[in-house]
């Protein structure tokens, strides 16, 4: 029979002090700092709030790992608030006692760290015996590597100069932002000294905060340490312009997410305006020496621009999104020649209607990058026959192609077929997301419908097919969506 493993020392000293709040807090004056983690972990854990709060101000190593810990323990935004009034204490105070060494607060729940382990015991394999300096400089910034930018010499000057670095995503959502985000908005509303701050990803979902206080924020985030940032909500001029004097700055950047409301209203601007900010972009993105992943979302308002966005793009991207919009014949003809995209390994064109447009220019752009594209996402384009036969001999030669959907394009059979033939020998496709061909509807009273009968037919037709290239096939049936008008396919390559 199993037994329960028996508490530690230290774990029941713990539980037997937590049972008087008010003592625990007064205990933390002469508390050795070994106790320190438990302590914390089982207030964390029994949501004791004022404890938290008082050993985050008390706390005495460099380092404290909380986001692990309150993904670990499931906890709520309390918590959180609890720490940051914690931290609201520390940046008020003038003086600190000797032993409060508290200097980076790490609010990201994926951090790397074994913090936790060695000092409260959590989870198998912890080593009895590391001492405590070894653990502490385990646990420092400086040893962890915070972020590209946020080197030893940065975190030595905020502690000579005793202020406290929080690492954090930052979400700028509206009307209910984050405990972050509030704490950090009501200390700049009450001029009050802010924490400086790592981030690896900035979102803004909703309508943002006002400049001012965005600005004020901004002053202390180490925008050399940003590697994510994703814009989704409407922005006025103003913040536009400001966001791109910021945006040359994160010289570490890896990916830019624009989303459809943050080009929405750019449609309603005069042209000149358009095309100024385009440029305006387009100066700030040749300091982007990193960015791999770039996702512009809506792009309409960017027609005929696509050589100012670019032009300055000089590092090679890994993917490459530009959906829920329309495209010119000269912005695919600029992305067919752009250097910058000759290495993409994933190109998303969904629902970028390129009705009118030469395909030959896409032939050529898929021909460019036909030795390293993997993901290839051409559904709702609104292609007909001519398009996909213009791009077949492109498609042919992907070798490394393992997902290929182009559902919502009407195609026939025969055009589906050819695609089928030319394009499976030669690549290395698991996943394929195709339309229901062409002859599968019918029209009824003005209203096209699906032709269940047509589409079995198909599916035998496209079974047999995939047998003669020897490849299996699993849950065709299952994976048949007509109110959807298209098929999904998952091959399973055991020949």
């Amino acid at each position: 029979m199993d037994r329960q493993k028996p508490l530690r020392l230290v774990d029941l000293a713990a539980q037997s002090l937590l049972e008087d709040e008010a003592a625990a807090i007064a205990t933390l004056q002469s508390l050795q700092r070994e106790c320190f983690p438990p302590l914390f972990v089982l207030a964390v854990a029994g949501r004791r709030c004022r404890t938290v709060q008082a050993m985050v101000e008390a706390w005495p190593f460099p380092y404290l790992p909380l986001g692990a810990l309150l993904k670990t323990l499931q906890c709520d935004q309390d918590i959180l608030k609890a720490a940051l009034k914690g931290i609201d204490v520390l940046l008020t105070c003038d003086f600190r006692p000797t032993h409060w060494k508290l200097q980076v607060l790490d609010l990201r729940s994926d951090a790397e760290t074994n913090f936790w382990h060695v000092w409260a015991g959590l989870g198998d394999g912890v080593s009895a015996s590391l001492s405590c300096e070894s653990v502490a400089a385990q646990a420092s910034p400086e040893r962890r590597g915070v972020g590209h930018a946020c080197t030893r010499e940065k975190e030595q000057h905020s502690a000579e100069a005793g202020v406290l670095v929080l690492l954090s995503d930052l979400c700028f959502t509206e009307p209910s932002p984050d405990e972050l985000l509030t704490f950090l908005a009501k200390r700049v509303k009450e001029n009050k000294l802010l924490p400086q701050l790592c981030c690896r990803r900035l979102q803004f979902i909703f309508e943002p905060l006002t400049l001012h206080i965005i600005t004020k924020i901004f002053d202390k985030v180490h925008l050399d340490c940003v590697e994510e940032v994703e814009v989704r909500c409407h922005w006025e001029m103003k913040y536009i312009v400001k966001f791109t004097q910021y945006l040359r700055k994160m010289v570490h950047l890896k990916s830019l997410y624009f989303g459809q409301a943050f080009l929405d209203h750019w449609t309603h601007w005069e042209a000149t305006a358009v095309t100024w900010l385009c440029a305006h972009f387009s100066s700030a993105v040749v300091h982007l020496q990193h960015l791999r992943h770039l996702h512009i979302c809506g792009t309409s308002s960017l027609l005929g621009q696509f050589h100012q966005v670019f032009r300055h793009l000089e590092a090679p991207l890994e993917s490459l999104g530009l959906t829920d919009s329309c495209i010119t014949g000269s912005d695919l003809e600029y992305l067919s020649r752009c250097s910058s995209i000759c290495r993409l390994s994933i190109l998303h064109l969904r629902n970028v209607q390129m009705v009118g447009v030469d395909a030959g220019f896409l032939n050529i752009l898929l021909e460019r990058i036909s030795g390293t594209l993997k993901e290839l996402d051409l559904s709702g384009c609104g292609m007909t026959d001519t398009e996909f036969t213009a791009i077949l001999p492109a498609l042919g030669r992907c070798s490394q192609l393992d997902f290929l959907r182009f559902c919502g394009n009407s195609v026939s059979m025969d055009v589906l077929q050819s695609l089928l033939l030319r394009t499976l020998p030669q690549n290395m496709i698991r996943v394929l997301e195709t339309p229901l061909p062409r002859e599968c509807y019918v029209s009824c009273g003005g209203t096209r419908t699906v032709d269940m009968t047509t589409v079995r037919n198909w599916l035998d037709q496209l079974n047999q097919i995939l047998e003669d290239l020897g490849l299996g096939l699993e849950w065709l049936e299952q994976n048949l969506y007509p109110e959807k008008n298209c098929i999904s396919v998952t091959f399973d390559f055991t020949l």
